[in-house]
């Protein structure tokens, strides 16, 4: 079982074994190509492993694309080894039925990203010959039981996943860390609602859903513990129904341990470094007493039109700026920052503004200061865009050793979250709108907007409401 969460950790969610060595594919497949993020880098042609993605221009074998496919199948084969070694025992003990149900789960949650961006892949659920060409699953030589089209690969995944729910243990409580940290009953059932949704099979996915809600094992933060989500300081939070544990172990080496995989495999590292902008084409770094001494590449463009929407959707305006004490979501101020904000030192994040104590206290004086602001060259080199990213960018905690140094590369020691509960009332909702129930929808599209600060909160809500709700609550996180 090990094996399996660690070809998950590595291979799923993280560098893919053998694959680049600063590379994370699973980001950059899942958020790239959204129409809410921009290819933004220091020129035209850096960053390209993301930059191919956003624009679409890639050719058959392109790095991320490559890399995330392979490593999928990669994560599956030990999934396998456990499931057929222990999955037919009839005498089979309590934790190697468990080892079998989350082994299960886990190779469900692969296949589900294989058929969102492949369609119908090759289905190997069990261990294979190595003469065996694998083929696609709508392919009239594939095997017998293979899901036929991308629908029945969703259905095959939601059921996966109930087969595995009585076998698997629950989380004790909202306060139950470790059970942040493991496949549990919640996880297989908000895993078995996203396929059954996908799927179109609204009835069931509700079932499954709302077995999560009704189970008290998951509850939204404060608005104020928000931004923390994304950081060191909220692994194992009561809204994390399942998160990969980051767990530093200096005896295994930064690199390896013996076998290939050192603490830093386990990360994500040099993600980071695309998310953060960079910091050192300001004339004064104020990200960097933030972050560390972390600098970035400014790889995450954010539209113009996504920031101004959501600053509306949320704020009650679409301005670059507000004036001192203007209104701001906590969901907003953990999610974007205007450029304006963050160079001239109003960005609401205590370090940052702390850091231009020394400027004129008027935004007009700041402005036409010369210790402040962009240097002179190339337009954007700080993202791309008048919104800065800040959901995902590394902050000090996040990239700390435990014997008080600081990484300036970007190994993130914080967690890589998988599903948070705040998706499943959304799914919960979305599922609601498509059986005709917007009552009951609004009811858990008012709980996230309530928790988010928002300033829009919907009297009605309809299938629309929940697609933008979604838009603004769960920007960049693989979903």
């Amino acid at each position: 079982l090990a094996a399996a969460y660690e070809g998950f950790q590595v291979n799923t969610v993280g560098r893919v074994d053998g694959g680049p060595g600063i590379y994370t594919p699973a980001k950059a497949m899942s958020c790239e190509p959204g129409d809410d993020v921009n290819y933004g880098s220091e020129f035209y042609g850096d960053h390209e492993w993301g930059g191919s993605l956003d624009e679409f221009r890639f050719l058959h074998t392109p790095e991320a694309i490559y890399h995330h496919y392979r490593g999928l199948y990669l994560s599956i084969y030990p999934d396998n080894l456990v499931i057929e070694y222990f999955g037919n025992k009839a005498d089979a003990t309590p934790f190697q039925k468990q080892a079998v149900a989350e082994a299960r789960v886990l190779r469900a949650y692969n296949y589900f990203l294989l058929a969102c961006y492949w369609g119908t892949p090759p289905f190997v659920d069990h261990l294979l010959d190595a003469s065996v060409i694998p083929v696609k699953s709508d392919d009239p030589n594939s095997p017998e039981g293979s899901p036929k089209s991308q629908k029945e690969y969703f259905q095959w995944v939601g059921d996966q996943c109930m087969m595995a729910v009585d076998d698997l243990s629950e989380r004790a409580s909202t306060g139950d860390k470790e059970g942040a940290y493991r496949v549990t009953k919640g996880f297989a059932l908000a895993m078995a609602g996203k396929a059954y949704m996908f799927a179109e099979d609204f009835g069931k996915a509700k079932e499954c859903l709302k077995r999560v809600i009704d189970s008290g094992k998951y509850a939204l933060v404060d608005g104020k513990d928000f931004m923390d989500q994304f950081h060191i300081q909220g692994d194992g939070s009561p809204e994390k129904v399942f998160e990969v544990n980051f767990r530093y172990n200096a005896a295994a080496g930064e690199w390896s341990d013996g076998s290939g995989y050192g603490w830093n495999v386990h990360s994500t590292w040099m993600e980071p470094n695309s998310m953060q902008i960079r910091s050192d084409k300001f004339v004064k770094q104020c990200l960097n007493v933030y972050t560390g001494s972390v600098t970035g590449w400014g790889s995450i463009g954010v539209p113009e039109w996504y920031g101004e929407a959501f600053a509306l959707n949320d704020n009650g305006h679409g301005k670059p700026r507000g004036e001192k004490g203007e209104y701001q979501s906590d969901r907003f101020r953990a999610t974007l920052m205007h450029i304006d904000d963050m160079v001239y030192g109003e960005s609401g994040i205590e370090a940052i503004d702390n850091y231009y104590k020394s400027m004129p206290a008027k935004h007009a004086d700041r402005v036409k200061s010369n210790k402040i602001g962009i240097k002179a060259g190339r337009k954007g080199h700080y993202g791309q865009s008048f919104w800065i990213p800040i959901k995902h960018v590394i902050r000090a905690g996040d990239a700390e050793e435990p014997d008080g140094g600081t990484w300036s590369t970007g190994h993130r020691l914080n967690n890589i979250i998988i599903m948070r509960y705040a998706e499943v009332l959304l799914n919960y909702a979305e599922c609601c709108c498509r059986t005709n129930d917007n009552a009951t929808a609004k009811t858990y599209v008012n709980m996230i907007q309530q928790r988010a600060g928002s300033k829009t909160i919907s009297d009605n809500v309809d299938l629309e409401t929940v697609k933008k709700e979604k838009a603004w609550e769960m920007w960049f996180e693989d979903s």
